[in-house]
Formats: structure tokens, C-alpha cells, sequence
């Protein structure tokens, strides 16, 4: 009985030891058996950005892997158009991202698969084709780009905690201005 437990114990000692040295060289956070990063993770919980910014700068795709799940944060333009673009229909964003969104993106182009995605990104395509629109949009854009920055400076200034309703505000009328043509802030 004592020597099964010691083997099981030197077994598991060795998976974990050869699972970390394998990781020697990786670039991205590094995991643990059955845990993946979420030690990493919660030991950065105050520091979640500058945690995952640190991993973007020297690799500009980072895979985190959790236990039941595997996020992968992607700062390389070739790589977003690639996922997001070029090779759509490899990267479904799946169920589970569907309803954790569904509160704040509805069934909109951000959070749907397949042939939605298509019809959205096609309707869409034509939609943000033509020139006048890039250029009215580009100054609509700005407009409420100045805003939110003097919002966030104000802030900032005054050492304030801002609720995401101020940005989700400021993005609603700028959508509907490049939408329905309307101008002014």
C-alpha cells in the first residue's frame, strides 16, 4: 500500500515537473496540470491589463489556458484579420461566448457564427463601403473621440471611477450619426 502511494506520488511529482520544464521557452503565461494559468492569473488579478500587455509585447498572440476553457488574446493585425476575416469559420466564438455576450452584444456581427455572421458581415460590407460614409464616419468618429477623452481626462483629473454606461453612451450616438447620417455631438 505505502509503496503504491509513493510510486503514484513520484508519478505525479514527474508529470508536473516535466509538464513545467516543457514550458521553459513558451512566451505566454505559464500553466500548471489540470489549472492551466489560473494561478498566474489570480496571483495578476490587480493587474490583469499590464499582466496580458506584458505577454502581447513579446509575443503578439498570448493562449491562456484555464481549466475548462482556453482564451487567446491576438495584438497582431495579420492574426485578427486572419481570425476574424480570412479563416472566419476555424474560430467560432461557440455557445458559451453567445451567452456570456448575448447581455451586451445581442446577435449583432460581434457575437454570432456561421451564416449569420455572413449575412451581417456582407450587409455590413456594403454598408461601410462607400466613400462618403468612411469620410463622414471618420469625422463623426473624432467628434465623440474628443469627447471621451475630455470625459476620461476629467476623470482621470479628478481620480473618478467611471461606469461602462459613459463609453456605451458616447458609441450609441456616433453609431446612429454614421447610420442615419445625423451630425453634431
Amino acid at each position: 500500500m505505502e509503496t503504491s502511494i509513493l510510486i503514484f506520488a513520484c508519478s505525479v511529482f514527474a508529470w508536473i515537473f516535466l509538464h513545467r520544464w516543457s514550458q521553459r521557452t513558451n512566451k505566454g503565461p505559464k500553466t500548471w496540470p489540470l489549472v492551466g494559468a489560473a494561478i498566474e492569473q489570480l496571483m495578476n488579478y490587480n493587474r490583469m491589463h499590464d499582466w496580458l500587455v506584458n505577454y502581447l509585447s513579446e509575443s503578439r498572440t498570448v493562449v491562456v489556458p484555464m481549466p475548462f476553457t482556453t482564451y487567446t488574446y491576438i495584438a497582431d493585425p495579420a492574426n485578427v484579420e486572419h481570425v476574424l476575416k480570412t479563416n472566419f469559420a476555424n474560430y467560432p466564438k461557440g455557445e458559451v461566448y453567445h451567452s456570456y455576450m448575448e447581455v451586451l452584444l445581442g446577435d449583432g456581427i460581434f457575437n454570432s457564427d456561421g451564416e449569420n455572421w455572413r449575412k451581417q458581415r456582407k450587409t455590413s460590407s456594403f454598408e461601410f463601403a462607400s466613400k462618403n460614409l468612411r469620410d463622414f464616419s471618420t469625422v463623426v468618429f473624432r467628434e465623440y473621440s474628443l469627447k471621451l477623452s475630455s470625459i476620461l481626462s476629467q476623470a482621470a483629473f479628478d481620480h473618478q471611477q467611471l461606469d461602462i454606461q459613459v463609453t456605451l453612451q458616447i458609441k450609441e450616438p456616433s453609431t446612429t450619426d454614421v447610420s442615419f447620417g445625423a451630425t453634431g455631438v
